[in-house]
């Protein structure tokens, strides 16, 4: 299984963890691709879907991902738990997570490869999942089990055993069951049975 690197990534991204077992890769190799889950994530407010972004830093075009550095000259963590108060603070199980995932946001890791391993590290954990994830050592074009681009923001999912079993959401009564949201949003409502949604 490979997998590109995601910031607070959506549920069918930790369904490909779990199927992939113990042999699952994160790209390490690519260029940073803009417009990707890679520095954005999608909650679900009040109005119905938000997305979250991180701003990096531009550097040369063809920078590698792990060296991507985080912009922090703009207040986005601030805004990021301001919005995952107002969206979340009714939840059944927010204020149990919220603490530890603000403190990894806190942490202020200098490059966005960093903190996406801390923050997927932490919901491996929760998810009561081992963190098996590795890093790949050379790029490779597309091959079996590659999502790198086929989990993206902008596309349907690649295959239909992704989408995750329907659960209680806060904001359900006005928008409806949402789903593709940041594994953040299953985590929040269900907690420690999280998991039995991702098998």
């Amino acid at each position: 299984m490979l997998l590109s690197t995601a910031y607070l990534p959506p549920t069918a991204y930790i369904k490909a963890i779990v199927r992939g077992g113990g042999s699952v890769f994160i790209e390490a190799c690519e260029s940073f691709q803009k417009q990707s889950w890679r520095n954005r994530c999608r909650i679900y407010s009040g109005d119905g879907t938000m997305d979250l972004s991180i701003p990096v830093c531009s550097g040369p075009s063809k920078e590698l991902i792990t060296s991507v550095k985080i912009d922090y000259s703009q207040a986005w963590i601030r805004l990021h738990k301001r919005a995952l108060d107002a969206a979340y603070r009714h939840s059944p199980f927010y204020d149990y997570y919220r603490d530890e995932l603000f403190a990894i946001l806190d942490s202020t890791p200098e490059c966005l490869w960093d903190l996406n391993m801390a923050l997927t590290g932490w919901l491996l954990e929760n998810f009561g999942l081992p963190n098996l994830l590795k890093p790949t050592t050379v790029w490779e074009p597309c091959g079996e089990d590659d999502f790198r681009d086929g989990i993206h923001p902008k596309r349907p999912l690649p295959e239909p055993w992704m989408a995750c079993g329907e659960y209680y959401q806060i904001f359900s009564s006005r928008h409806g069951f949402i789903d593709s949201l940041s594994c953040v949003d299953l985590l929040f409502h269900e907690g420690p049975n999280a998991i039995s949604f991702l098998g």
